[in-house]
């Protein structure tokens, strides 16, 4: 392909990174927000019980969508620098972060209700 025919189809060389890799960093984003959103959505008394199901089924299903678009995931994880495709781990982490603060102020509600409940118990 020469350069013109190139430069007929994209507009520039970020134009064609992002059509290379804009689907699959969206649906790992989006896939991971939305395990998010359904822990959330579990009754909190249930969390602690589904922590690990639901985590792990999101886990499983972005580490085997990541194998089937290995090449596009490395250009994101290797190749992104300087777009905005760079930040995809760091974004991952601040949503993963926002979550486990959320979930111990879940665990801390648990723990106090239930303490108040040990000390309302006597033991004769």
């Amino acid at each position: 392909m020469t350069t013109g025919a190139f430069y007929g189809y994209y507009k520039s060389k970020e134009e064609l990174f992002e059509a290379l890799v804009v689907e699959h960093y969206n649906f790992l984003l989006d896939r991971f927000c939305k395990a998010q959103k359904e822990f959330t959505e579990i009754p909190p008394e249930e969390q602690p019980d589904n922590l690990t199901s639901t985590s792990g089924e999101c886990m499983y299903e972005m580490l085997m969508y990541t194998y089937e678009h290995l090449k596009e995931f490395k250009l994101i994880l290797c190749c992104s620098e300087g777009t905005r495709f760079s930040r995809l781990i760091d974004e991952m982490v601040e949503i993963e972060t926002k979550g486990t603060h959320d979930y111990l102020e879940v665990l801390e509600s648990w723990a106090d209700r239930h303490r108040t409940l040990m000390n309302g118990w006597s033991i004769s």
